[in-house]
């Protein structure tokens, strides 16, 4: 270390911006970490933080403009699926998530008044 980078003056990855980088870094930690905690993500996917400095110095190169940008990757949360059982309502085509052959016989209103697609008659035939 030379004596210029003990300075408090002398740009480093901590002193940058007032410490935007390390801020920045430690946000997206934070959110990784959340990330990995979530069980509605896969525990094996792999999480990445990536941090960018970018820098374009002016044409005498006395002046360097730079941006900062810290990019999480996360994992997404899984998918979640089921059946769909897909009929007609009023002559309109409905979507439900229970059979509605087997309405649920404490609740009238639940799959009374549904037509599966196809009758049990037509597929016997078929």
């Amino acid at each position: 270390m030379s004596d210029d980078e003990g300075s408090s003056d002398v740009v480093s990855l901590t002193t940058i911006k007032g410490g935007a980088a390390v801020e920045k870094f430690n946000y997206a930690l934070h959110r990784v970490l959340e990330n990995i905690d979530d069980p509605n993500t896969d525990a094996d996917a792999i999480r990445a933080i990536k941090l960018t400095v970018k820098m374009k110095p002016s044409p005498d190169r006395a002046e360097v403009a730079y941006s900062i940008q810290v990019e999480a990757k996360l994992a997404p949360p899984m998918a979640d699926g089921g059946i769909m059982y897909v009929g007609r309502r009023q002559g309109g085509l409905v979507a439900v998530d229970y059979n509605p052959k087997q309405p649920d016989m404490f609740d009238p209103d639940r799959g009374a008044d549904i037509q599966p697609l196809r009758s049990a008659k037509k597929e016997v035939e078929s």
